[in-house]
């Protein structure tokens, strides 16, 4: 998991070598967990990489996604609130 000022991190997480022909999905989110989730489960055997954007900043969203448990190649991005110091 990792939140927007963090996004130096996010390079190691996917750089890994991509086969021509892979595709990375990219799925941003406001606010919506149940319609990501139901992209997660459609994409899974589609892509090589699938990369969720929060822009929610919502707690209650980044506990939900923080609990599930899916495969390596999801990576969860969240935004951090403006005027806070810490993630939520």
């Amino acid at each position: 998991m990792l939140y927007a000022h963090d996004i130096n991190k996010l390079a190691p997480l996917i750089s890994a070598p991509v086969e021509k022909g892979e595709i990375c999905a990219v799925i941003v989110s406001y606010n919506s967990p149940e319609s990501v989730i139901s992209c997660i489960d459609s994409l899974l055997g589609q892509v090589a990489e699938i990369i969720v954007v929060d822009n929610s900043a919502n707690p209650d969203v980044t506990s939900i996604f923080s609990a599930l448990s899916y495969h390596e190649k999801v990576v969860f991005i969240f935004m951090k609130r403006i005027g806070d110091s810490q993630p939520p």
